[in-house]
């Protein structure tokens, strides 16, 4: 199925907020679990987002219907469809990330010694 931009976010930024908050407690026996309204207030709070509310609802019950994410007993987790689709697209996005580092560390600029500067028109 194919899953829309919206669908595609919210799936990786919820595999992300998994990842960072379970990170909290990786040398205890716990885990994190979110469920859909602290999931879209933490969406909401970020800014990152420009829907409404119930849109952001409405999507992650697509992604239920779509076999994507099951949300049991108030807590929001992936199916196996949902963590590889997670997956593939953390692998794309951290590919980015990682240039975006190598350019803006310092060292970079000296590495390449063929590039030139000139004076702005």
């Amino acid at each position: 199925m194919v899953l829309s931009k919206q669908e595609r976010y919210l799936l990786y930024a919820l595999g992300k907020c998994y990842g960072v908050f379970n990170r909290r407690f990786s040398d205890k026996p716990l885990e994190v679990s979110i469920s859909k309204s602290i999931f879209i207030d933490i969406l909401i709070s970020s800014k990152s987002i420009r829907i409404k509310p119930r849109a952001i609802y409405k999507n992650l019950e697509s992604l239920e219907e779509k076999k994507y994410l099951r949300y049991k007993e108030k807590q929001l987790s992936f199916m196996k469809q949902g963590l590889s689709e997670f997956l593939s697209q953390d692998k794309f996005v951290q590919d980015y990330i990682d240039l975006i580092e190598h350019i803006k560390d310092p060292k970079t600029l000296h590495l390449h010694k063929r590039l030139q500067t000139r004076l702005k028109n």
